[in-house]
Order: structure tokens, then sequence, then C-alpha cells
């Protein structure tokens, strides 16, 4: 369910436009080609962030959206990075961030 903001006011209306905005059509199919840089993981498994910013994004798209991602994971942390040649294929490099960012509790 999305959600619109009335600057207005703190009330919100779930799957209505802004008054004056109208529907907008669909957008035309898209592939969005994404580098992610992984900085760690949550666990122990390798695929964990490759997982949670996959579905982070898929569910950023309103239903029926026809966009989609490619998302390529590599893990910078071991100094693996996509070559300088590949970088002009990607519409978007995401870094995530590691625990390593997290402030300590004392």
């Amino acid at each position: 369910m999305s959600f619109f903001f009335d600057d207005d006011d703190d009330t919100t209306t779930p799957d209505l436009p802004p008054p004056g905005m109208g529907a907008h059509p669909p957008s035309p199919p898209r592939t969005y080609q994404i580098c992610l840089m992984v900085n760690g993981h949550f666990t122990d498994n390798k695929n964990d962030m490759y997982d949670a910013f996959y579905n982070w994004l898929q569910a950023s798209l309103p239903k029926g959206s026809n966009v989609k991602f490619q998302l390529d994971p590599y893990e910078a942390q071991e100094k693996k990075y996509p070559l300088r040649a590949e970088i002009d294929k990607y519409d978007v490099v995401l870094l995530s961030g590691s625990r390593m960012c997290l402030p300590r509790r004392i």
C-alpha cells in the first residue's frame, strides 16, 4: 500500500494521489542495473545483504510496476570490485554500511 502525505497536516491517504495530480500512466518496462558494494554482513550468510537490498527495492515499487532490478553484489571488504570498464553499465552504485559503522555500546 502506498501513501501520499499532505504537507498541511499529519494525515495520510492510502493509494490516492494528492489533489490536482491525477493518476499516473504506467511506466514503460525498465530494468535498472545496480552495483551493490557489500561492506559486511548481518549474519554468516553471504547473501544476507543481497537479499535485504533486493527485498527493500522490490517493496519500494508500487503494485503492477514494470520496473525490475538487476542487482550485482561485490564484496568490497574482500577488495572485490567491478572492473572500471563495467561501471558505466550500472544505473546506480549502492554502498552498504557495515557493523563497524555502528557506535559501540559501553
